[in-house]
């Protein structure tokens, strides 16, 4: 092959090497790993103070509900439909007492161990057949303060506590939690406490640690509240029960000061 052949073959290959690079290159930057660089439909701003419409006008701010991660159930919160806003008030006294040990399921005290329980319960409600968007609970202050840790319940399904390391004890329907006290009495807490657990994939898991005084934010996603719509809610009514826990400090364990909550649905009816 004479030089001048050489160096026409190299030129070519350059020039098919450089057109591969570029394509790759586009294609890494738009749809090489499934996804487009389109942002995706978001819930526009509220229409009125009950509800909002979902449009293909999103705002920055990524609205309740619409959380990255879970099984998005349907299209039914997403391809323009009117998703309804609903924001209740929910109110946990402060026990009147520490925990009652030998008591209603409870063992007997032993320090370093989960032994106790108390319980209070919360009703809310949304209309029958609704098909939960979204859920949101917020303390309307930065005070709430518990001993040794609590778990937050819907209905039957755990969907929040503060000691993680527990969650594991329950039995699981599909991606839910049952609560099952009998799962966890007489287990061990982690020395030095625990990161909390919030169910599903929650756009935000802010909740104080134990015995120190703070606020707590918990936004569901979608897809996985749309899973806990369907085991709830189907009589009208949920049933939100605290559950707080304690080893052996008598007049400190298994209590809470007053926790002042909201609620806040987004459903489509």
């Amino acid at each position: 092959m004479t030089i001048s052949t050489k160096l026409v073959t190299m030129s070519i290959k350059l020039v098919t090497m450089s057109a591969l690079v570029g394509a790759l290159t586009t294609c890494s930057d738009t749809q090489f790993n499934g996804f487009s660089n389109n942002p995706p439909v978001k819930a526009g701003a509220k229409t009125s103070d009950a509800s909002k419409t979902v449009d293909d006008n999103s705002a920055n701010e990524p609205p309740l509900g619409d959380a990255g991660g879970g099984t998005r159930p349907t299209a039914t919160c997403t391809n323009g439909s009117t998703v309804q806003s609903d924001t209740q008030e929910l109110i946990f006294k402060k026990p009147q007492a520490s925990c009652q040990w030998n008591s209603s399921g409870n063992s007997g005290k032993a320090g370093g161990v989960m032994t106790a329980r108390t319980l209070q319960t919360v009703e809310a409600s949304l209309p029958v057949g609704a098909i939960l968007c979204g859920m949101q609970l917020k303390s309307q202050s930065g005070t709430l303060r518990y001993d040794d840790a609590f778990f937050f319940m819907a209905d039957e399904y755990m969907i929040l506590n503060s000691w993680n390391s527990f969650t594991h004890y329950f039995e699981k329907d599909g991606s839910l939690i049952k609560w099952n006290w009998d799962k966890i009495v007489n287990t061990r807490y982690v020395e030095g406490g625990d990161k909390p657990f919030c169910f599903g994939s929650a756009k935000s898991c802010d909740v104080p640690p134990t015995e120190k005084p703070g606020a707590f934010d918990v936004r569901f996603g979608d897809g996985d509240i749309f899973a806990l719509g369907q085991k709830i809610a189907n009589d009208g009514k949920i049933d939100f029960t605290l559950a707080t826990t304690g080893d052996d400090d008598s007049g400190l364990d298994c209590m809470h000061t007053e926790l002042n909550m909201t609620v806040t649905f987004l459903y489509v009816n």
